[in-house]
């Protein structure tokens, strides 16, 4: 399996951060950022394929749903 690059954006106090993290799916970063990084908030997790700029990222990671958001779960 290929392990691709996610950036985990985290909310540190007032700022945005951005942390790259190698590993197989979207989901094992969001664990990863969630379950293991427990000093900063996550708030969005972007593929690297995605094209989007530092700046751009950081600037979306302001006003994204949280990942685990209600919002964001398939209806039953």
């Amino acid at each position: 399996m290929t392990r691709k690059l996610y950036w985990l954006a985290f909310k540190v106090g007032d700022e945005y951060k951005l942390s790259p993290y190698r590993c197989e799916s979207r989901q094992d970063a969001m664990r990863h950022g969630m379950e293991h990084v427990l000093d900063r908030e996550l708030v969005a997790v972007f593929a690297e394929d995605a094209g989007f700029t530092v700046d751009e990222m950081l600037d979306l990671a302001t006003f994204m749903q949280r990942p685990g958001s209600v919002f964001l779960r398939p209806e039953e």
